[in-house]
C-alpha cells in the first residue's frame, strides 16, 4: 500500500525448533496483481521481490536466524519429474536473490517443482495433497548444505479410504 507494508500481515517471523532459529519470509510476486481478482489487490502495490527478500533475510540473520526459508505465492513449470527444464517466476526470484536464503517453498502453479537455482532448493508439492515437499538443511550455524525432494504423499502417509473418497469426489 503506497510502498509501505500492509498492517494486517507480517513480513516475517522467527520460529524456534530445538536449538535452531528459522526465519520465514512470506512473499507474493508481481504477477499476483494480474492473476487474482482485482478486488483482492485494491490499494496494493507489488514491487520487485528480490531486493525486499534480501533485506528481510539480512534482518532475520541479524535477529538470530540460523536458516532462512521463503514461502512464496509463485511457481514454475518443470519437466514431469519437477527437477529439470523449469521456468517461472519463482526461478527468476531465486536467480535475483543476493541475500542469505536457504530454501524456497513455492505454491501457485499447482505443479511439481524440485529444483535448485543458484544453490537454493525450491520445492512445490504438486496439488491436492498428492505430494509432500521435503527440504533438508544442514545448518552448522550457516554453512548450509542443502537438499530437497518431493515425495508422493501415499509413500509417506498411507491414504485412508474415506479421505481418498472425499478427495476424489471434490477434485475429479
Amino acid at each position: 500500500a503506497a510502498g509501505r507494508d500492509v498492517p494486517w500481515i507480517r513480513n516475517d517471523t522467527l520460529v524456534r525448533r530445538g536449538p535452531l532459529t528459522i526465519g520465514i519470509i512470506g512473499v507474493a510476486l508481481k504477477e499476483t496483481a494480474a492473476e487474482t481478482r482485482a478486488a483482492n489487490t485494491v490499494g496494493l502495490r507489488f514491487d520487485d521481490a528480490a531486493p525486499v527478500v534480501d533485506s528481510i533475510a539480512r534482518a532475520l540473520r541479524a535477529r538470530g536466524a540460523d536458516a532462512i526459508v521463503v514461502l512464496a505465492h509463485a511457481g514454475a513449470f518443470c519437466s514431469r519429474t519437477g527437477s529439470s527444464d523449469c521456468a517461472g517466476e519463482i526461478n527468476e526470484l531465486a536467480r535475483d536473490l543476493h541475500g542469505p536464503v536457504d530454501a524456497i517453498v513455492s505454491g501457485h502453479t499447482h505443479s511439481l517443482v524440485d529444483v535448485a537455482v543458484r544453490g537454493i532448493p525450491i520445492v512445490q508439492a504438486y496439488k491436492n495433497g498428492r505430494a509432500i515437499g521435503v527440504v533438508d538443511l544442514d545448518v552448522p550455524r550457516r554453512g548450509a548444505r542443502r537438499s530437497a525432494a518431493i515425495l508422493a504423499a501415499d509413500t509417506v502417509v498411507a491414504p485412508r479410504a474415506e479421505v481418498r473418497q472425499v478427495r476424489t469426489a471434490d477434485y475429479s
